[in-house]
């Protein structure tokens, strides 16, 4: 007894499982497949997906139609030529391009598209009822143009969606001229137009989560990144510095005992230059989790900086310019400290000499920080290939103090640019102001 309920309650749970799995397939199928090479190829895949589900309601209406009446004579070889050619495309779609990875573009998308509008004007002219169930299809097949196609090919093709809804028409209500007919003849291409204006905005903000989505992958990749140069440089400045400590309290002694010997000194600033360099990679390590956010004023905040960073660097001309209203922003104090004194150390090095000049002002819902050296521009290969780490030019240089300002100025719900001005290299910060209450 004990065994037959084991074996009902296993036979339960296989069935559970199958209908939850089967749901989960379901629902995967109607989804836009993301997963594919490039966006185009997303959405011919979903094309061909929607287009087997009307072959088969095609294929599940056909009796009906037959039995009603609707399908008599050449209407019946009309309908059952249609379905097979929509099988024929969708195979040769499915088979000949998508299972070969094809490139696609924007085209080909409209071009099915328009095949279909095609079979679904003739589907809708086979009768003369107004109330024809092709119509859904017809405006699903409309509202799918406007989610899909963007630009010219989306203007397009609703040029020919009306077109193809005016055959329609004059096959159905103006075979005898009658006017009477006329209000819904212009009711149904308004309806038309709003479906596809609604369409194109859900399409439009598909396109907007898509790229946003992409966004977030790239930058979790480069938080990752970040990640694992922090750990790596933490662990090769910590097993670097024991040795580099030994021969540094050596070469003290040796040139205690002899300090005009030019090999000695040549070798102590061989090392001091590796103590510069690891204390850059120390200071170059910021990891997202260790953030700490808070609710202060940039100007004032940028000023005090500015102040600590000028007793380290008596020598720096530098001048801070506030032209903005609102300066309020959420960031984590520290590393904001940090980043700025990267930028600042970098537009020193960059020109000793010059002047720099840091700048806050508001643009559009940003604060901008902007830090720009009367010195040396970027070099082109820097200019291209800024937000990859380990990028210098510089010969003691890390290429992790841009690389960290950018990590920061993301994880803050911002952005960093760099450019060349018309003096010299210019690098800024865009932050959202804070427009909410401090707790």
């Amino acid at each position: 007894m004990a065994a037959k309920t084991y074996m009902t309650h296993t036979s339960d749970l296989s069935k559970a499982n199958f209908s939850a799995k089967a749901l989960t397939r379901l629902k995967d199928y109607f989804y836009l497949p993301f997963s594919e090479s490039s966006y185009e190829q997303a959405k011919l895949h979903w094309i061909v997906r929607l287009r087997w589900l009307v072959i088969a309601f095609l294929i599940t209406l056909a009796p009906f139609g037959y039995v009603t009446g609707v399908l008599r004579g050449n209407a019946t070889w009309i309908y059952a030529g249609l379905l097979a050619i929509l099988l024929y495309f969708n195979l040769v779609t499915q088979l000949g391009w998508l299972d070969k990875h094809k490139e696609t573009k924007v085209g080909a998308i409209a071009f099915q598209l328009f095949i279909d509008l095609v079979v679904l004007t003739v589907l809708l002219t086979l009768t003369n009822d107004g109330l024809n169930p092709f119509y859904i299809l017809f405006y699903i097949n409309v509202s799918l143009g406007a989610t899909l196609l963007d630009g010219k090919w989306g203007l397009i093709f609703l040029f020919l969606c009306h077109q193809a809804l005016f055959i329609v028409q004059a096959t159905t209500y103006f075979r005898g001229y009658d006017t009477r007919f006329l209000p819904v003849f212009i009711i149904q291409h308004l309806v038309l137009l709003i479906a596809w204006g609604v369409s194109r905005s859900l399409g439009r903000y598909i396109s907007i989560q898509r790229e946003k989505l992409h966004q977030v992958k790239l930058y979790a990749e480069k938080i990752d990144r970040i990640r694992a140069l922090g750990a790596m440089t933490a662990g090769f400045s910590h097993e670097f510095a024991s040795p580099l400590n030994t021969v540094k309290l050596r070469l003290e002694r040796e040139l205690k005992i002899n300090p005009q010997s030019k090999n000695l000194q040549e070798m102590n600033m061989a090392v001091l230059e590796c103590e510069s360099v690891i204390r850059q990679m120390n200071n170059a390590q910021i990891d997202p989790r260790d953030f700490r956010f808070q609710v202060f004023k940039l100007s004032s905040a940028t000023k005090e900086i500015l102040i600590s960073w000028r007793l380290e660097n008596p020598g720096a001309i530098a001048s801070l310019n506030v032209n903005s209203r609102v300066d309020k922003v959420n960031l984590p104090v520290l590393n904001y400290s940090q980043a700025l004194m990267n930028i600042l150390d970098n537009a020193y090095e960059a020109n000793a000499q010059g002047k720099i000049q840091i700048s806050i002002y508001n643009q559009d819902s940003n604060i901008v920080l902007s830090v720009e050296n009367a010195g040396s521009s970027f070099s082109d290969d820097v200019l291209k290939r800024f937000g990859e780490p380990f990028l210098t030019t510089k010969e003691t240089g890390t290429g992790l103090g841009l690389y960290s300002v950018q990590i920061f100025a993301q994880s803050s719900g911002g952005q960093a640019f760099i450019s060349n001005s018309k003096v010299g290299a210019k690098v800024e910060i865009h932050i959202p102001h804070f427009s909410g209450e401090e707790d």
